[in-house]
């Protein structure tokens, strides 16, 4: 599993020493398909397990579709709606040699990485007291005070809210927990600084290309119950004396209020 930069030296000692020929990542989110694009540089054969019927799931269907064929333009395996059921390992090497999946096909690999998304560590907290969210990370205020004084939560097991719903969201980001901490820092000694939520605002290289989202998908806009206007455009990234290169584009709007609610490139 891939969790922090130890993992990372694990996983990259045992490619050059083993010298792997396939492998298997389980998860289509950031951390899969960025190991996918390194290994597949390392002439590595890859093939994404993905549980749900996409990959990149903060992306609608069909503009995750547009990154899944760029995945396969690289000779990258896609499996969706798949979930690994078994792993088998050789006798003496004691080293992974199959999986079997959900399908009940046996698929050769070398290697299995799990980049199977993030959820909140909450054992610590068990017994406390502390109040957690609808997404079982811990609810803060927008001081990232928790309902027990003098305790606060930031980072990866903090719940934050939308700034385009007002609701509670769990995006753990890197950027979101610094301004966490900042906030939490600056309440710590007297400061009146205070979270204002966030867009869920995430940008991903796959290969060759950019991908990028921010706000509510036309998904999660029809399920907040609002009325969604659809905009496609296709833009060069920068002017076409330059090379630019086409960026396609979705934008989403609010049809009643003409809010805008979120892009996606």
């Amino acid at each position: 599993r891939v969790r922090n930069n130890q993992d990372a030296a694990r996983m990259s000692r045992f490619k050059e020493e083993e010298q792997p020929k396939k492998a298997l990542i389980v998860g289509g989110g950031f951390i899969g398909l960025e190991i996918a694009e390194q290994l597949k540089q390392k002439k590595v054969e890859v093939t994404i397990v993905q549980r749900s019927n996409q990959i990149m799931k903060h992306l609608d269907k069909d503009m995750a579709f547009r990154v899944q064929k760029v995945l396969e333009r690289e000779e990258i395996q896609i499996a969706l709606n798949t979930t690994i059921e078994k792993v088998n390992f050789a006798t003496k090497e004691n080293l992974i040699v199959s999986v079997v999946d959900n399908h009940h096909e046996e698929r050769e690999t070398d290697m299995v990485i799990l980049a199977a998304g993030v959820e909140p560590n909450t054992n610590l907290i068990e017994g406390t007291g502390i109040k957690l969210g609808h997404s079982n990370a811990i609810s803060v205020d927008e001081h990232m005070q928790t309902n027990i004084p003098h305790i606060s939560a930031v980072g990866d097991i903090a719940e934050s809210y939308s700034l385009i719903t007002g609701k509670p969201l769990y995006r753990p980001l890197g950027s979101t927990a610094n301004k966490m901490g900042r906030i939490a820092g600056d309440t710590l000694t007297g400061g009146s600084l205070k979270h204002r939520g966030i867009l869920g605002t995430g940008i991903v290289r796959v290969f060759d290309t950019a991908v990028a989202y921010t706000g509510l998908t036309e998904q999660e806009a029809l399920e907040e119950g609002i009325d969604v206007e659809v905009l496609y455009n296709i833009k060069p990234d920068k002017a076409d004396y330059l090379r630019g290169k086409e960026l396609t584009i979705k934008a989403l709007a609010d049809k009643k209020s003409v809010r805008i609610l979120g892009a996606q490139i």
